[in-house]
């Protein structure tokens, strides 16, 4: 009896380190096997710049063509002159810019107030309220645009509604945003 109990034991044993083991090693063993660990598509989801699809711009009116890797709609935008990367939000009441899209904006870090509270999908942050000479999308310039530096929590710059409710009319159909003014 002794003896099952200590083989049993040992078979436990051996269990759990061979778990452990697979475990610790589990982004080798994926890689060998020609696969991405979940942990890294997360990282890289939320760490490279979505490329932007392809616009077209016509007199008054830019067309966005939905991403086929995310489903969402992005565009490159001119905010204070310099090129910037947006998610077209329609359900973020301002535009809103991470802290690296803000200084490339121009926007003087130091003197920005952190004391309004925001809700993102992470929870509540404080963001600063600033507001943008001009923003740009196409052929669509709107001036003195508010908009908010969110420092924490805040993966990609958004074009929000602050924007967005400026442009004289928006379509969306399931595979493309146009913007007309």
């Amino acid at each position: 009896m002794i003896n099952d109990v200590l083989k049993s034991a040992a078979g436990v044993l051996v269990c759990g380190l061979v778990t452990f083991t697979l475990v610790k090693n589990r982004d080798t063993i994926y890689k060998a096997a020609g696969f991405t660990s979940p942990e890294q598509i997360a990282i890289a989801e939320t760490t490279r710049p979505v490329p932007v699809v392809k616009s077209r711009s016509s007199g008054g009116s830019i067309t966005l063509d939905k991403n086929p890797r995310d489903g969402q709609f992005w565009t490159d935008a001119r905010i204070n002159n310099k090129k910037i990367n947006l998610l077209v939000d329609t359900g973020a009441s301002s535009i809103a810019l991470t802290l690296d899209d803000a200084k490339r904006a121009g926007v003087r870090l130091s003197s920005l107030t952190y004391n309004i509270p925001v809700n993102t999908a992470g929870g509540q942050v404080m963001a600063a309220q600033i507001t943008l000479k001009s923003v740009k999308v196409g052929p669509i310039r709107v001036k003195d645009v508010r908009a908010v530096v969110i420092p924490e929590g805040l993966h990609v710059s958004l074009l929000g509604m602050t924007y967005l409710g400026q442009v004289r009319k928006i379509e969306v159909s399931p595979d493309k945003m146009v913007l007309k003014n």
